[in-house]
């Protein structure tokens, strides 16, 4: 049986002169003969060693691993639960579960439900809304049923970065941590946005409650009570 096209994997071929050596160019996949401690340098950053899913995924964004290094050093007994906004095809979904060394639940939320065929298998729960209307958007998704429900968030090019109002992306997806938790966000201007959830905070005498940082273009939210 010939191998499945990844088609992932062509798109990067396609985008990036590194890719176009080391991705087969009819499966999309990593070329056998190519070495898994190779050095790569993608978008100004420099691997020490290639990071590839076992479906042939590449990982390009290097910001997640510091956060599985961090889960994986938690001290959280139990299965951890994980959002991911605006999960595009799932990479992130396939990265977490192979990376993460604790079991973990991961649920995925976006415009509409655009996971792969693997990723679908992996995830949890999908809030991706059927039909897509104005209602529908994150800013008016009723989220009051997931408070508190998850350990880490993280969205790459999701809502932060999509929708008119990010401030009310950042407090919501604040209000999904549980005590403890952490989110990673990227929004198109961070610092703004933090002065935006902080004035916000204040006005409702919650400031204590968020711990917050920029971390190039995304926020880290960390919930403290």
């Amino acid at each position: 049986m010939p191998p499945r096209i990844n088609l992932p994997g062509l798109e990067l071929r396609k985008k990036s002169s590194i890719h176009s050596n080391i991705i087969d160019v009819n499966t999309g996949r990593r070329k056998n003969n190519i070495p898994s401690g190779m050095d790569a340098t993608i978008k100004g950053y420099k691997y020490k060693s290639e990071r590839w899913t076992s479906n042939g995924i590449y990982i390009d964004d290097e910001k997640i691993y510091l956060d599985v290094i961090k889960l994986n050093k938690n001290k959280i007994k139990r299965s951890m639960d994980i959002l991911i906004l605006g999960p595009g095809k799932g990479r992130e979904v396939t990265f977490l579960k192979e990376e993460l060394h604790k079991k973990n639940n991961i649920d995925t939320m976006g415009l509409t439900n655009y996971l792969s065929d693997d990723a679908n298998k992996l995830k949890r729960k999908d809030y991706s809304p059927a039909v897509l209307n104005n209602k529908t958007v994150f800013e008016h998704f009723n989220h009051l049923n997931l408070v508190g429900k998850y350990d880490y968030i993280y969205s790459h090019l999701g809502p932060g970065y999509h929708t008119i109002y990010p401030e009310i992306v950042c407090l919501k997806a604040a209000s999904m941590l549980r005590t403890g938790g952490f989110a990673r966000i990227r929004v198109d201007n961070p610092k703004k946005i933090i002065e935006q959830v902080n004035d916000y905070l204040k006005s409702i005498n919650e400031e204590r409650k968020l711990e917050m940082n920029i971390d190039s273009e995304f926020i880290i939210i960390k919930r403290l009570k």
